[in-house]
């Protein structure tokens, strides 16, 4: 039986709200960047575009960083509860995405789904306590919970299956 068979109507809401959080971080933190940007600004000819193309490109470095990141920790997680696993990447939209081979029980599949949300919060957590930069904990969080907001979706879905039952990607049986 299929559990995320609501997931596309939460989904855009999920979106909707990480995006909602990105403007609200981004409108408080607009004078940081704004400060960091009037020094470049005033001393390159074309200091706008320089700032525009390396935010850019910073932002798309950071994602695909996290991503692999992110998936990297899901496969740790299928080889901890000694499952095979496989990285799979789709051309439309470009993506990549740690799939197990095997059932897992319920438990199993709620560990492999949250781990990634824990293990980098916990890092962000820790790189805070090092530079004590709130900026970058508020901005490693909201990518970190971007990025696993699928997970915690099916994470929450899967919590509600029968405790018995064994789970294959969207999929879930119950044992005899």
């Amino acid at each position: 039986m299929p559990i995320l068979k609501y997931w596309n109507n939460a989904k855009l809401a999920v979106h909707i709200a990480v995006l909602l959080l990105s403007v609200l971080l981004g409108v408080t933190t607009a004078g940081a960047y704004k400060a960091a940007a009037r020094s470049v600004i005033g001393t390159i000819k074309y200091g706008r575009l320089v700032m525009l193309v390396i935010g850019v490109i910073t932002i798309i470095v950071a994602e695909v960083l996290c991503v692999c990141i992110h998936e990297f920790i899901h496969m740790l997680g299928f080889k901890l509860c000694r499952c095979k696993s496989v990285l799979v990447y789709s051309k439309k939209p470009p993506t990549f995405s740690a799939l197990g081979i095997e059932w897992l029980t319920k438990t199993q599949a709620l560990l492999v789904a949250v781990l990634p949300f824990l293990v980098i919060s916990v890092i962000s957590v820790i790189v805070f306590i090092i530079t004590n930069n709130h900026l970058l904990l508020m901005w490693l969080l909201l990518i970190n919970t971007a990025l696993s907001s699928s997970d915690l979706v099916s994470f929450f879905v899967t919590a509600k299956i029968p405790k018995n039952a064994r789970v294959l990607g969207h999929y879930y049986r119950c044992s005899e």
